[in-house]
């Protein structure tokens, strides 16, 4: 995953204290660092989100498009919700769930079920599907750090890109229930062209007499089969991206090649630079057409969806019953890169009550900003 700047947009300060008569200021962090944008009352918020987006250099779909949203809610006055997001512990709260409800049925079933009729369900640990893994353990990652030492799930990491995939692999070397896989979700089986950035090392490869490449450490988390997004989001390496050929996988074919003849799946991540709702759809589906319950939580880049995508992404999964709302730490490090989509049955009335009233965050800074509202 890439990591966009953290916009704050004014999420530490109440709207009124940010207006003066002539200008709003606009809070935003920036790896870290906070700056403050002053935007004229004057200036139109497409042209102020322009002129911001292009000196930090961030040209995600979603930069503009967020700073907009901001200045507008501070324009018309209007408050910053908690509940509107889902925040990173109130995630970890629900994947507990799924995983408590997970042993409690199949607990059931093994009091219930003759022996050989336990042993021939389908009923198993919970699991993740986890499409662009990257290299597992980075600071970003939303699947290593949380469930590394957590036994009770299961996963399948995609990786599409062999020399990332290799490094996958040493990672998860001692989980055994997660399993790397080197390859991509497509619509079809064939092998595909994928794009990264890569320098030339003048070093010819020996068994394929092509021209080697060494991934710069820091851009090896933007890949995509969309060339112009990946020259989009590093116009200064453009002349640097370098195609490589990848594995494909349809959703059919991996639950078939590493599924164990099971394809359910609880927990869908997907992190793919832009196709990021055309996996998702394609996996939706795939449990649609084949009767399998739909996962209980999605989560997906947004940054790169355009806003027509984003717009047609939340009416289908709304239509199918999720709750979808950006994924945040807290509001001191907002940033709005993943859209998490939470079942509404695993949505209890007190659990609401409790995102909503900022109970669940627990940080001392984001108390602060409870009594100051």
């Amino acid at each position: 995953m890439v990591s966009t700047a953290l916009l704050a947009l004014s999420l530490l300060l109440p709207a009124f204290t940010l207006a003066t008569a002539q200008k709003h200021t606009v809070a935003v962090s920036i790896d870290g660092k906070e700056h403050f944008v002053d935007v004229p009352l004057s200036v139109p918020a497409s042209a102020a989100a322009t002129q911001f987006c292009k000196e930090i250099n961030d040209q995600a779909d979603n930069c503009q498009r967020f700073f907009i949203a901001e200045l507008e809610r501070l324009r018309a006055n209007i408050p910053v919700k908690p509940e509107s997001f889902f925040f990173e512990k109130y995630i970890t709260s629900v994947l507990h769930r799924i995983a408590a409800a997970k042993a409690t049925d199949k607990a059931k079933a093994k009091a219930n079920l003759p022996p050989f009729a336990f042993a021939l369900s389908v009923l198993t640990l919970p699991r993740i599907v986890q499409i662009g893994a990257h290299v597992g353990k980075t600071k970003n990652d939303p699947i290593y750090h949380r469930f590394t030492s957590d036994s009770n799930w299961t996963g399948l990491l995609l990786e599409p890109v062999p020399h990332i995939y290799n490094l996958l692999e040493q990672n998860y070397a001692h989980i055994p229930q997660f399993i790397p896989v080197n390859a991509a979700i497509c619509n079809t089986t064939e092998s595909q062209i994928f794009y990264q950035v890569g320098r030339p090392t003048n070093k010819t490869n020996a068994k394929t007499g092509k021209m080697e490449y060494d991934f710069f450490a820091d851009a090896s988390q933007l890949g995509s089969f969309r060339r112009e997004l990946v020259e989009h989001e590093v116009v200064q390496f453009k002349s640097l991206v370098v195609p490589t050929m990848v594995t494909c996988l349809t959703p059919f074919e991996l639950f078939r090649q590493y599924g164990n003849g099971n394809a359910r799946v609880d927990y869908l991540q997907v992190d793919a630079e832009g196709m990021d709702w055309e996996i998702v759809g394609a996996f939706l589906r795939y449990f649609i057409h084949h009767a399998e319950p739909i996962p209980a939580f999605i989560r997906m880049e947004w940054k790169h969806l355009n806003d027509a995508t984003a717009k047609d992404a939340l009416h289908v999964l709304s239509f199918l019953g999720y709750e979808c709302r950006p994924v945040i730490a807290s509001l001191k490090s907002y940033t709005e890169d993943d859209m998490g989509c939470l079942l509404k049955a695993w949505m209890s009335t007190e659990e609401v009550v409790v995102v909503a009233n900022g109970e669940e965050r627990g940080t001392g800074e984001e108390q602060e900003y409870q009594d100051r509202r």
